[in-house]
């Protein structure tokens, strides 16, 4: 039989939570599905309990890294080796949806969608400051065919994210192009899935969720703050920036990429930079690095402005997204009124 979808696993140090993930999946019809778990070296019992799965379940693939090599390239080795027409990358610490495999098959063996992007919804799990559990839906607004899939991506409208979990990607859309994760670094999601949505040009959006985003155990991960982390953030947009130069696109989505980037790359470098301790914070190439930015035409007044008036356009429906840019303005506005996080009189 023909493999449909392969669902590729990044494994490292997961023991607590990859039985959860792999259980969601196996309980569920697995004809014409292949599961492919990528163990980034381990030093917990991670790779025991996966391979108890696969003695259970023939269409587990497990394979091992000969050392820890984080989870681009894990996730890149799992693409080589997939046969699945369609791609789905699935985080060892989230599960999916009891439903969510049947609710795809039968999206995926539509007319004409064999080289098409599917986004799909999902639900935040995490705990508020009284460690009390909540979960909070996140449903794309748009329903069908969406057009213009660029342009949502850069301002995070519509759904269209940078994680990659919300896709179903085509593997000829994904192999194609050379589209490969960015290896040895943080953030190698953005520019995987900045390319792969360019040359989709569209997206066919499922309005259900059908994965599950432990928000709790991610953000756990990413509070944690290191000089590397800003600059590859920055890296992670200066090679967005010149794959949009290349392509034609810098000047048709000038406004969305200086929003995007100064929204959610350069106010989240800053908030690195203020949990960084004092002697990190006065490392001179760091601090070179970031005025580079912060003093260029960038971040304004102009600027701001533009950002200010495009939140007020968001739909109510993007309501998350909408917050989360009145937060990051509040960081732009402290910087450039003020100086808050970065002095600039070096």
């Amino acid at each position: 039989m023909e493999c449909l979808v392969s669902i590729i696993i990044p494994v490292f140090n997961e023991s607590a939570h990859i039985g959860r993930c792999l259980s969601s999946i196996v309980k569920q019809d697995c004809k014409n599905v292949e599961i492919i778990v990528v163990d980034d070296y381990s030093t917990d019992n991670s790779l025991e309990i996966i391979k108890e799965f696969q003695k259970r379940n023939a269409n587990i693939k497990v394979l091992r890294n000969i050392r820890n090599m984080g989870p681009g390239a894990t996730r890149n080795k799992g693409i080589n080796i997939a046969a699945g027409t369609f791609i789905w990358f699935v985080d060892s610490d989230d599960w999916i949806e009891s439903n969510a495999l049947s609710i795809l098959k039968k999206c995926l063996n539509g007319p004409n969608n064999a080289e098409r992007l599917f986004l799909f919804g999902f639900t935040e799990h995490f705990q508020d400051l009284q460690n009390n559990a909540i979960t909070r839906n996140r449903i794309p607004c748009h329903k069908g065919i969406l057009q213009n899939a660029f342009y949502h991506f850069l301002v995070m409208t519509n759904g269209v994210l940078n994680l990659p979990w919300i896709y179903i990607f085509p593997k000829k859309l994904i192999v194609g192009n050379g589209i490969l994760f960015q290896e040895g670094t943080f953030y190698e999601d953005i520019f995987f899935s900045a390319k792969a949505i360019y040359y989709s040009k569209k997206i066919m959006i499922v309005p259900k969720t059908l994965y599950n985003y432990n928000f709790f155990v991610h953000n756990s991960i990413t509070q944690t703050y290191s000089k590397k982390k800003i600059l590859d953030m920055l890296g992670a947009y200066e090679d967005l920036y010149d794959f949009m130069k290349t392509n034609g696109l810098h000047e048709k989505y000038l406004n969305e990429f200086s929003i995007r980037f100064l929204l959610f790359g350069l106010a989240s470098c800053l908030e690195i930079y203020s949990k960084l301790p004092l002697n990190v914070k006065e490392d001179k190439g760091l601090k070179e690095k970031l005025g580079i930015y912060l003093k260029s035409d960038n971040l304004n007044s102009e600027s701001l402005f533009i950002i200010s008036e495009f939140t007020s356009t968001i739909n109510t429906c993007d309501e998350i997204i909408r917050d989360y840019y009145l937060k990051k303005l509040l960081v732009l506005e402290a910087q450039l009124k003020h100086q808050k996080f970065v002095k600039l009189n070096v």
